[in-house]
Protein backbone atom coordinates (compact mmCIF):
# COMPACT_ATOMS: atom_id res chain seq x y z
CA UNK A 1 0.00 0.00 0.00
CA UNK A 2 2.54 2.36 0.82
CA UNK A 3 4.17 1.74 -2.55
CA UNK A 4 1.50 3.37 -4.51
CA UNK A 5 2.37 6.78 -2.36
CA UNK A 6 6.11 6.86 -2.37
CA UNK A 7 6.17 9.78 -4.31
CA UNK A 8 4.50 11.81 -1.44
CA UNK A 9 5.78 9.50 1.52
CA UNK A 10 2.24 9.60 3.42
CA UNK A 11 -0.52 7.62 3.14
CA UNK A 12 -3.58 8.85 4.81
CA UNK A 13 -7.05 6.28 5.26
CA UNK A 14 -9.73 6.41 7.30
CA UNK A 15 -9.36 3.07 10.00
CA UNK A 16 -12.87 1.81 8.39
CA UNK A 17 -11.41 1.51 5.00
CA UNK A 18 -7.78 0.65 6.10
CA UNK A 19 -9.53 -1.97 7.76
CA UNK A 20 -11.62 -3.09 4.60
CA UNK A 21 -8.39 -2.73 2.52
CA UNK A 22 -7.10 -5.78 4.46
CA UNK A 23 -9.85 -7.59 4.84
CA UNK A 24 -9.86 -7.12 8.65
CA UNK A 25 -13.73 -5.42 8.53
CA UNK A 26 -15.46 -8.18 11.17
CA UNK A 27 -11.31 -8.02 13.54
CA UNK A 28 -9.97 -6.08 15.70
CA UNK A 29 -12.81 -3.94 16.40
CA UNK A 30 -11.07 -2.38 18.98
CA UNK A 31 -8.27 0.17 18.27
CA UNK A 32 -5.85 -0.99 20.96
CA UNK A 33 -5.91 -4.46 19.31
CA UNK A 34 -5.62 -3.48 15.66
CA UNK A 35 -2.49 -1.21 17.15
CA UNK A 36 -1.30 -4.08 18.91
CA UNK A 37 -2.12 -7.08 16.88
CA UNK A 38 -1.94 -5.45 13.13
CA UNK A 39 -0.31 -1.72 12.68
CA UNK A 40 2.50 -2.19 15.39
CA UNK A 41 3.84 -5.43 14.00
CA UNK A 42 3.64 -4.12 10.17
CA UNK A 43 5.59 -0.79 11.29
CA UNK A 44 8.28 -3.14 13.40
CA UNK A 45 8.67 -5.32 10.26
CA UNK A 46 9.11 -2.30 7.30
CA UNK A 47 11.38 -0.93 9.67
CA UNK A 48 13.39 -3.89 9.96
CA UNK A 49 13.43 -5.49 6.78
CA UNK A 50 12.72 -3.22 3.49
CA UNK A 51 14.25 -0.28 2.63
CA UNK A 52 11.57 2.39 3.99
CA UNK A 53 11.46 3.73 7.63
CA UNK A 54 7.77 3.97 8.45
CA UNK A 55 5.48 5.36 11.47
CA UNK A 56 2.24 5.82 11.93
CA UNK A 57 -0.60 8.29 14.19
CA UNK A 58 -4.11 7.54 14.62
CA UNK A 59 -6.05 10.92 14.35
CA UNK A 60 -10.06 11.81 14.49
CA UNK A 61 -11.60 13.56 12.04
CA UNK A 62 -9.65 17.11 12.57
CA UNK A 63 -6.17 15.53 13.15
CA UNK A 64 -6.37 15.48 16.96
CA UNK A 65 -5.26 12.70 19.04
CA UNK A 66 -5.39 11.43 22.52
CA UNK A 67 -7.68 10.78 25.00
CA UNK A 68 -11.43 12.36 24.47
CA UNK A 69 -10.60 11.51 20.76
CA UNK A 70 -12.43 9.16 18.27
CA UNK A 71 -9.71 7.86 16.61
CA UNK A 72 -10.76 7.19 13.24
CA UNK A 73 -8.28 7.91 10.67
CA UNK A 74 -4.51 6.52 10.06
CA UNK A 75 -1.62 8.59 8.71
CA UNK A 76 1.20 6.68 7.40
CA UNK A 77 4.54 7.93 7.26
CA UNK A 78 7.54 6.91 5.37
CA UNK A 79 10.46 7.94 3.57
CA UNK A 80 13.86 5.62 2.29
CA UNK A 81 16.39 4.77 4.54
CA UNK A 82 19.51 6.70 4.38
CA UNK A 83 21.96 4.58 1.75
CA UNK A 84 25.04 3.24 3.91
CA UNK A 85 27.93 3.09 1.28
CA UNK A 86 31.33 1.69 2.70
CA UNK A 87 33.83 2.99 0.13
CA UNK A 88 37.03 0.71 1.15
CA UNK A 89 38.89 2.44 -1.41
CA UNK A 90 38.93 6.11 -1.10
CA UNK A 91 40.42 7.13 -4.78
CA UNK A 92 38.08 4.86 -6.31
CA UNK A 93 36.48 6.45 -8.84
CA UNK A 94 32.28 5.26 -9.83
CA UNK A 95 31.58 3.49 -13.06
CA UNK A 96 30.53 6.04 -15.93
CA UNK A 97 27.14 5.25 -17.26
CA UNK A 98 27.93 6.68 -20.64
CA UNK A 99 30.52 3.68 -21.02
CA UNK A 100 30.85 0.45 -21.92
CA UNK A 101 32.51 -2.09 -20.23
CA UNK A 102 32.09 -5.62 -19.19
CA UNK A 103 29.44 -5.59 -17.73
CA UNK A 104 27.25 -4.15 -20.58
CA UNK A 105 24.72 -6.63 -23.26
CA UNK A 106 26.67 -6.08 -26.18
CA UNK A 107 28.78 -2.98 -25.58
CA UNK A 108 25.48 -0.78 -24.51
CA UNK A 109 26.25 1.45 -21.68
CA UNK A 110 23.55 1.64 -19.03
CA UNK A 111 21.89 4.71 -21.02
CA UNK A 112 21.42 3.13 -23.90
CA UNK A 113 20.15 0.03 -22.10
CA UNK A 114 17.45 2.81 -20.25
CA UNK A 115 16.41 3.58 -23.31
CA UNK A 116 15.91 0.32 -24.46
CA UNK A 117 13.97 -0.46 -21.56
CA UNK A 118 11.70 2.54 -21.90
CA UNK A 119 10.73 1.49 -25.79
CA UNK A 120 7.21 0.44 -26.40
CA UNK A 121 8.02 -2.26 -28.55
CA UNK A 122 10.24 -3.01 -25.27
CA UNK A 123 7.69 -3.39 -23.02
CA UNK A 124 5.13 -4.61 -25.00
CA UNK A 125 7.43 -7.79 -25.61
CA UNK A 126 8.14 -8.55 -22.40
CA UNK A 127 5.54 -6.80 -20.42
CA UNK A 128 4.65 -10.47 -19.12
CA UNK A 129 8.05 -10.87 -17.17
CA UNK A 130 6.86 -8.38 -14.52
CA UNK A 131 4.02 -8.94 -12.04
CA UNK A 132 1.57 -6.12 -11.58
CA UNK A 133 1.94 -5.91 -8.08
CA UNK A 134 5.54 -5.78 -7.70
CA UNK A 135 7.87 -2.60 -7.78
CA UNK A 136 8.59 -3.07 -11.17
CA UNK A 137 5.09 -3.00 -12.32
CA UNK A 138 4.57 -0.03 -10.39
CA UNK A 139 6.13 2.71 -11.76
CA UNK A 140 8.06 3.51 -15.19
CA UNK A 141 11.11 3.66 -12.98
CA UNK A 142 10.89 0.35 -11.40
CA UNK A 143 10.35 -1.07 -14.84
CA UNK A 144 13.35 0.59 -16.39
CA UNK A 145 15.59 -0.56 -12.92
CA UNK A 146 14.23 -4.46 -13.43
CA UNK A 147 14.78 -4.21 -17.31
CA UNK A 148 17.92 -3.19 -17.15
CA UNK A 149 19.10 -5.51 -13.99
CA UNK A 150 17.78 -8.49 -16.06
CA UNK A 151 19.16 -7.19 -19.00
CA UNK A 152 22.42 -7.47 -17.49
CA UNK A 153 22.27 -10.39 -15.74
CA UNK A 154 21.21 -12.62 -18.43
CA UNK A 155 20.51 -11.20 -21.78
CA UNK A 156 19.99 -14.30 -23.38
CA UNK A 157 15.59 -14.36 -22.10
CA UNK A 158 15.29 -11.59 -23.90
CA UNK A 159 14.72 -13.19 -27.41
CA UNK A 160 11.69 -11.75 -29.60
CA UNK A 161 14.49 -9.58 -31.51
CA UNK A 162 18.18 -8.27 -31.27
CA UNK A 163 18.04 -6.05 -28.39
CA UNK A 164 20.01 -3.52 -29.97
CA UNK A 165 16.86 -3.29 -32.43
CA UNK A 166 14.87 -1.58 -29.86
CA UNK A 167 17.10 1.43 -29.89
CA UNK A 168 16.32 1.70 -33.54
CA UNK A 169 12.31 2.63 -32.95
Amino acid sequence: MMMQWRDTGLVVSTLAAFREMLDLTDKYEAVKDLRKRVLDVAIDEINEKSLYTASYDLTDKNGKSGRGFKLTHLKIKFKPKAKIIKNKAKDKTERDANTADMFTVEGLNDNQLGRIARNPQFITDYNHMVSPTSPAGQSQQGWEFEMINRLKKDASQFKKRPVRDYLDY
